[in-house]
């Protein structure tokens, strides 16, 4: 579980510049378990003003069998989404 955690932490050290981080307050975080929940209820116990949230772009039977964690998200914040189309990150 720690090896998956440190390379969350690094995927996201690399996604958000240092300009970004110093231009505002960035909180980054890794959960685990219904994220898409745990997300939208972390960003109205912490007052966010923004969550940035990375999207996978699954078509459409994807979306009506599973569901989407950013549409959820999108549906269910206190606040804005910026949704934005992952990156591939090369794997060590």
């Amino acid at each position: 579980m720690r090896e998956i955690e440190t390379d969350a932490r690094q995927r996201i050290n690399v996604a958000v510049p240092a300009t970004a981080r110093e231009a505002c307050r960035v909180e980054d975080m890794v959960v685990v378990g219904h994220v898409r929940r745990i997300l939208a209820n972390l960003a109205a116990e912490r007052h966010a003003e923004l969550i940035v949230l990375g999207v996978h772009g699954r078509g459409a039977i994807d979306r009506m069998l599973f569901g989407s964690t950013a549409d959820y998200i999108v549906r269910h914040a206190s606040c804005p989404v910026l949704t934005t189309r992952e990156l591939q990150q090369p794997r060590p």
